[in-house]
């Protein structure tokens, strides 16, 4: 399991969401990869619970959670010109050196309001 928080507010140029912050791990081999790239990849298969919540002020975001690529969940909700948060939950099989990261498109993200936390449930 692991719980992480982007550093500070920023736009990830590659698209990719960075959760810099490790509020807690247990069990995570590739913590260090997973900080500086933002791809959490599975070496224990099984299904994985996955929250993550965005907080931005971009109008016209689009972000989300991405499996080896392809969309497994977005979030619902619009953003005004006020900062909102916007959660995603999902529970995902994973087999060995499958990736999960969450992809925003050149949005503006809120540093330590932003975080994603993945728990192997079975």
């Amino acid at each position: 399991a692991v719980t992480a928080c982007v550093f500070s507010d920023q736009t990830f140029s590659d698209y990719i969401v960075k959760f810099s912050i490790v509020n807690f791990h247990v069990g995570i081999n590739n913590l260090g990869m997973f900080k500086s790239s933002g791809n959490f990849v599975c070496d224990i298969p099984g299904l994985y619970f996955i929250s993550a919540h965005i907080r931005t002020s971009n109008e016209n975001y689009y972000f989300d959670v991405r499996k080896n690529d392809i969309l497994v969940a977005s979030p619902k909700s619009g953003s005004g010109d006020t900062a909102s948060s916007h959660p995603i939950s999902d529970v995902v099989g994973l087999q060995i050196n499958d990736t999960l990261y969450v992809y925003a498109n050149n949005i503006r993200i809120e540093g330590s309001y932003s975080c994603l936390s993945i728990m192997k449930v079975k």
